[in-house]
């Protein structure tokens, strides 16, 4: 049994996910933070190390005999830092990821609290706004 599984690095048994299961979550969303080998709360520094560190590991120079991979990791490695070096798309990401999370267990995303549509009276909708002495009514008489 032992020799079908799949043999996991320390960074992988640290993350506790196995080679193919690396960087995926649920229903194909992938996790940067495992792709870049870092924690959920890493910061900026840490995961600017991890980056260069998995750059030069996977870069297509240094794994002629599995090319492709190389390319394809490489791809995987630039896209997780560009989301996770930006504050914005980070922030973005984070939610995206929770709110996926919260739809796995089954619980559905929280209701607004206040109502996009809200009753404004006729009356107010006819006013003109500005300067009505520019607005003439017209009543079709």
């Amino acid at each position: 049994l032992a020799s079908r599984l799949p043999a996991l690095s320390p960074s992988q048994r640290r993350h506790g996910m196995a080679e193919k299961e690396k960087g995926k979550e649920g229903k194909g969303i992938v996790n940067f933070y495992a792709t870049l080998e870092v924690d959920d709360e890493a910061d900026d520094d840490v995961i600017k190390k991890s980056y260069r560190k998995l750059v030069l590991r996977w870069h297509p120079d240094k794994n002629p005999a599995d090319r492709n991979k190389a390319e394809e990791m490489i791809r995987l490695i630039n896209s997780a830092y560009s989301v996770l070096s930006n504050p914005t798309k980070r922030e973005k990401y984070d939610l995206q990821r929770c709110s996926v999370n919260r739809k796995q267990r089954g619980m559905t995303p929280a209701k607004p609290k206040v109502s996009p549509k809200m009753s404004v009276p006729k009356e107010f909708m006819l006013q003109p706004m500005g300067h009505p002495e520019k607005f003439l009514r017209h009543d079709g008489k």
